[in-house]
């Protein structure tokens, strides 16, 4: 959300360039502040489509765990999840422990 507050100041690609820097320490700091990172603070929060989606998916693999749980999904509903292992399609509900740091950097280099 810090990087977006500070997009929203420019008003023109020029401005966006010249952010560079100040938004790349931004990143750096959520870089580095991953490793200290409180697992209940990295919760994906997915609205599923349909029920025919891959099985070998992190979506598949909570819909797998609300199940378990006896839980009913449907499309439509937010998922909420950590990803455990992002390699294996592995997520928790609950019970946070170790989360997969390289799948949420992955993201943060998207953002």
């Amino acid at each position: 959300m810090e990087c977006f507050r500070k997009l929203s100041e420019a008003e023109n690609r020029n401005e966006i360039t010249a952010m560079h820097t100040e938004l790349f320490d931004i990143y750096r700091k959520f870089v580095e502040n991953l490793e200290n990172a409180r697992p209940e603070e990295l919760i994906v929060r997915r609205v599923l489509g349909t029920l025919e989606h891959s099985m070998r998916s992190l979506e598949a693999s909570a819909v797998r765990e609300y199940e378990k749980l006896g839980i009913k999904v449907m499309p439509g509903m937010t998922l909420e999840f950590l990803v455990v292992d992002s390699k294996r399609k592995i997520v928790k509900l609950r019970d946070f422990g170790n989360f997969d740091r390289s799948y949420y950097l992955r993201l943060l280099e998207k953002a």
